[in-house]
């Protein structure tokens, strides 16, 4: 398997999309490492994460809205 980078537990808090989670409720990966795409455009919802500064992800500050979307 090819990687591009290596995520250690010393990097900062990384976030990424584009890959359509399309179960579950959000949650860190790692420790700094999560995941904020859940498809809002395939009937899915919006994620974000309030940071505040912190160097590991907490559960509760991931934030979930379920949005209709008209099509």
């Amino acid at each position: 398997m090819v990687t591009c980078c290596e995520l250690t537990e010393e990097a900062p808090i990384t976030f990424f999309g584009h890959y359509a989670i399309k179960d579950g409720r959000p949650t860190a990966i790692r420790p700094n490492l999560a995941c904020l795409d859940y498809g809002i455009g395939m009937g899915g919802f919006l994620c974000a994460y309030r940071w505040d500064g912190e160097v590991a992800l907490e559960q509760e500050k991931f934030i979930v809205e379920v949005v209709q979307i008209p099509r």
